[in-house]
């Protein structure tokens, strides 16, 4: 990684680039740590922090996989939670969770070695897959303006509809 700490915070302390090959490859994953002067633990051994939906609402708007930190003082620790599966949570329970002006965030994984090689694999894919948009959007720049769909699916394949119809005109379906 190449590690860029934000001089104003904004709502992200850390952005991570992502190196392979000690390439720099342009994108990565932002990280927002938290911490407490004295926390408790729960009794499932994680930990709890009310966080402001704005600041998770900041972390979504910038398009990158996002991870909130917790840094246990006691425990020389940092915890992390992923945002997705944070706003996922949160959704889950109430669909109208941006209404409310905080949110309770439990934080159960520790980062470790491997936290971090997953953490990185998580940033690689989305980053891949969001490198795969920005090329069909520019390389179909044309046909964005007669109305052509972007079709990404959850293996994080990007294909136009254009692409599609091709295809099927070409093998029939």
């Amino acid at each position: 990684f190449v590690v860029k700490e934000e001089v104003i915070d904004n709502g992200v302390d850390f952005r991570f680039e992502i190196k392979k090959d000690n390439k720099i490859l342009g994108f990565g994953f932002n990280f927002q740590l938290k911490s407490s002067e004295s926390i408790e633990k729960n009794q499932d051994g994680s930990y709890s922090k009310s966080i402001e939906t704005t600041n998770i609402e900041y972390l979504l708007n910038n398009g990158q996989p996002a991870f909130y930190g917790f840094y246990i003082e006691e425990e020389k620790t940092i915890y992390f939670a992923n945002l997705k599966k944070v706003i996922s949570g949160l959704n889950s329970k109430n669909p109208n969770w941006q209404d409310q002006p905080n949110h309770t965030i439990r934080f159960i994984e520790k980062l470790n070695v491997e936290s971090v090689n997953e953490i990185y694999n998580i940033a690689f894919k989305e980053g891949q897959m969001q490198r795969k948009i920005q090329s069909v959007l520019a390389e179909n720049f044309s046909l964005i303006e007669k109305q052509d769909k972007i079709i990404v699916d959850l293996e994080n394949n990007v294909i136009t509809d254009s692409k599609i119809t091709s295809y099927i005109e070409k093998y029939g379906l």
